[in-house]
């Protein structure tokens, strides 16, 4: 491969970074403001989802058409952007996490993002349907397959360490690494990073609960336990002070969306883990 080639390359996966972190950034955002929605004692709890983001998107008359065909795109876009983080295994390097831990956790986030990404089709081409019970379908064929409750456990211990690294990212502003902030003043540069802190935090804890009633479903062997991002956030409602906290978690994820822009257009590809 001549050196030409392998700065198309390295351009065209920065390109699909950029375009999925945009898209990310939306998914979160419009997902944050549904979750502040339901702690607020909003109507709707059945929408606080992916599919529910995806969908309040399409609803957003006359452009709704439009704007799921571009975070179609996106999450298309960071989808097979983290499926050549596998393969380079450059982002690995950087991370906090051993190269073969981190490389499966680029190969469950292409995963996830391909899943959302044909959520996003899907409604583009009027298919829509709900997610939660798409996962829970999912999670029942798995567990009837032979090991399958060893691998529907195994997720589960990668979505809570994906979530542990993201709490532990923001305490520490490990996002940094993979961001060059120069020309930024110092004041500006700080409020993007407690943007960035308080986002990552929110979107730590919502993988947390996710992976938690992911991994208890599989240990009870009961899909029904609830196994979606719908099923984890209504649980936090319904807990003690759970409207609070809903209403926190919202407001972080609104940020991490926002945040994801930042990443758009200050991203480093080659660091991002």
């Amino acid at each position: 491969m001549t050196q030409t080639s392998e700065t198309e390359g390295d351009e065209a996966v920065d390109r699909l970074a950029r375009a999925g972190f945009a898209a990310k950034g939306t998914l979160y955002a419009v997902l944050g403001l549904l979750a502040v929605r339901l702690g607020l004692g909003g109507s709707g709890a059945g929408d606080t989802s992916q599919q529910g983001a995806i969908t309040s998107l399409a609803d957003q008359q006359p452009f709704g058409s439009l704007l799921v065909g571009l975070l179609a795109v996106g999450l298309t876009g960071y989808a097979l952007f983290r499926a050549v983080q596998i393969f380079r295994g450059d982002a690995a390097s950087f991370s906090s996490l051993p190269d073969w831990l981190a490389r499966i956790t680029f190969a469950v986030r292409a995963i996830i993002y391909a899943g959302l990404a044909f959520l996003a089709w899907r409604e583009l081409l009027g298919g829509g349907g709900g997610d939660d019970e798409t996962e829970q379908s999912a999670t029942a064929a798995v567990l009837e397959m032979p090991g399958g409750q060893w691998v529907v456990l195994a997720v589960a211990v990668i979505i809570l360490i994906v979530g542990g690294k993201q709490i532990h990212e923001g305490w520490t502003c490990g996002f940094r690494d993979h961001l060059g902030f120069h020309g930024i003043s110092g004041g500006a540069r700080t409020r993007l990073e407690w943007m960035g802190r308080v986002g990552h935090v929110a979107r730590g804890i919502v993988f947390l609960v996710s992976g938690g009633f992911l991994g208890l479903a599989a240990w009870r062997h009961d899909p029904d336990q609830g196994v979606g991002l719908d099923a984890a956030l209504q649980e936090v409602v319904e807990a003690p002070y759970g409207p609070f906290l809903l209403t926190a978690i919202g407001v972080g994820l609104v940020l991490y969306g926002a945040f994801c822009f930042v990443e758009a257009r200050y991203l480093r590809a080659s660091r991002a883990d």
